[in-house]
């Protein structure tokens, strides 16, 4: 019987841990970059083509090391079907003593980058190690050994204490989260304003709408020129296309005509108003 008790002690004991100390990282990656989760650095060490009976794939391949140990060598893939056309992600899973490590590729984004999502579950082990205990106290009931109203008992007190242990751990996700999300807001209100308004105030009433871009200039800061000797007049009232393929700057325009950047070199952005002296 005491074999069987310990056993609802450890499945509890590993489906509130499950809950609660989950780590999750989601994470856009090179490959060759190293990048952290619980108790694991994982490399991103490199993507192969790979194909199947009626599937192809991207297969990245991922080193996660412990401390100086030997890495795990795991191969997450992005599977597109042919038919249906479906895309999927096969997720690569680790279980060790102490957790399971799950690791997902996504898409590839705009950058060049590739999505990386990867779990660390730790003592999640402890629900299948209770599992076999409660088996085991099972297994003793039907050879007599123990009496089954005891089993009896210790399946429904299993039921009875699941759900709020459950809510329990979740709290405690919700919390830990709330908590990185409170740093996140602490530190972007810490950050000063690259943008400084200059010392004149337009009026709104006399802002027509008419727009003026003379010989503009703008990168990123990466040294590559996105628009380079713009110039273009769009007059009040009228609407104009800005055409152009991925990349070539239509959305940079944008941003510099509502001054989320500002620009490098110009003679002049006019709209009825300048929107800073020049």
């Amino acid at each position: 019987m005491v074999v069987a008790h310990l056993g609802v002690a450890v499945s509890l004991a590993g489906m509130a841990s499950e809950t609660g100390f989950i780590k999750e990282v989601l994470i856009a990656s090179d490959v060759g970059e190293s990048h952290k989760v619980g108790p694991y650095d994982v490399k991103f060490a490199g993507l192969d083509p790979v194909a199947g009976p009626n599937w192809t794939a991207l297969e990245a391949t991922l080193e996660a090391r412990r401390g100086g140990g030997e890495p795990l060598i795991l191969k997450p893939q992005s599977r597109m079907f042919s038919n249906p056309p479906t895309e999927t992600n096969e997720a690569a899973i680790r279980t060790v003593l102490d957790g399971q490590l799950y690791l997902v590729l996504g898409k590839q984004e705009p950058s060049g980058r590739w999505q990386l999502r990867m779990w660390w579950k730790p003592l999640v082990t402890l629900i299948w190690l209770g599992g076999a205990r409660i088996a085991f106290g099972g297994r003793l009931a039907l050879d007599g050994t123990l009496n089954i109203g005891a089993y009896s008992v210790l399946v429904f007190m299993t039921q009875r204490l699941l759900w709020p242990l459950t809510r329990l751990g979740e709290t405690f996700d919700l919390y830990q989260r709330a908590m990185a999300s409170t740093t996140r807001i602490l530190d972007l209100l810490e950050v000063e304003p690259q943008i400084v308004d200059g010392p004149r105030r337009v009026p709104v009433e006399s802002v027509r709408g008419e727009v003026t871009f003379e010989d503009v200039h703008f990168n990123y800061g990466n040294g590559q020129h996105v628009v380079r000797g713009l110039s273009l007049h769009i007059p009040a009232g009228e609407t104009a296309a800005i055409v152009g393929a991925t990349g070539a700057g239509k959305s940079t325009v944008i941003k510099l005509l509502l001054r989320f950047y500002d620009v490098q070199r110009l003679s002049l952005i006019h709209i009825s108003e300048p929107t800073r002296p020049y």
